[in-house]
């Protein structure tokens, strides 16, 4: 029975973990502008950084480097998806329509109505579940999983976020833009300095921190599912009056004695 208990306070102990590192992954991945990314520099110390995300449709940074502990930035600017509207997205005032929210269907026409990605809705809605999930596997990990029942709950939880978080993945993959971002044919929607939206054509994005972050918490979220599986089946076989107390069972010989002796009627 001890074995039993010391396997069931393990594996409860593993999907606590799990959980917790792919609540703090998923996070990122969803906020962090680096599902793809770029960087480059020169022997001069200029060093330019390109990469979108989720809610961040390019984000381009030019810096040098001006001595030990020193970075002077030259540009910095994030252009958001909401930012983005139909007047700006579908007029033919810069090269936007035709290399970029044309190219790829974000506009039913020109001067038409812009919508935003369906693959980055599709992947924020998808991440934003998988936190919800991983959120409410991680509140039932951060109190005690003393049942075999509690620690079913909390991996049917974390199967879910497996689920939805290989979906975002899958998403992802399917892109035609990301495809292109990542053949290096693909184009960045960037709003300049007077206020019109430009594309820069030709960008080379490699998969980006924010990518490999969503597969960590596939990972995670699977593991911890494995884990608290197991000590579902392993609490299941415990008594819970025993898995319930945490202290441990101390008894005086008298007390031994009394639980040892049988009762005789006369």
């Amino acid at each position: 029975m001890s074995e039993r208990i010391a396997v069931f306070e393990k594996a409860t102990t593993v999907g606590r973990c799990c959980s917790c590192t792919a609540v703090f992954f998923a996070f990122f991945t969803l906020f962090a502008p680096f599902y793809m990314w770029n960087s480059s520099w020169d022997n001069t110390g200029l060093t330019i950084s390109v990469g979108t995300g989720p809610y961040v449709a390019s984000s381009i940074s030019a810096a040098f480097d001006c001595g030990l502990f020193c970075t002077g930035v030259i540009a910095k600017g994030w252009t958001y998806y909401e930012d983005i509207t139909s007047e700006l997205a579908c007029s033919n005032n810069t090269n936007i329509y035709e290399d970029w929210s044309g190219k790829y269907g974000f506009c039913d026409g020109l001067d038409g109505t812009y919508t935003q990605p369906s693959e980055t809705r599709v992947i924020r809605a998808l991440t934003v579940t998988t936190i919800v999930f991983l959120v409410l596997a991680a509140t039932s990990c951060c109190t005690t999983i003393q049942t075999g029942k509690r620690a079913f709950i909390a991996g049917v939880f974390t199967f879910l976020s497996t689920i939805f978080a290989i979906s975002a993945f899958s998403t992802f993959v399917a892109s035609p833009w990301y495809k292109d971002l990542h053949a290096g044919t693909g184009s960045l929607p960037t709003m300049n300095t007077e206020g019109s939206l430009t594309a820069v054509t030709d960008v080379k994005l490699y998969y980006g921190p924010s990518l490999l972050s969503l597969i960590v918490v596939s990972v995670c979220s699977l593991v911890a599912t494995f884990n608290f599986c197991t000590a579902a089946k392993v609490g299941g076989e415990v008594p819970e009056d025993i898995i319930l107390d945490d202290s441990p069972l101390e008894f005086n010989d008298s007390e031994a004695d009394m639980k040892s002796a049988k009762v005789v009627q006369v």
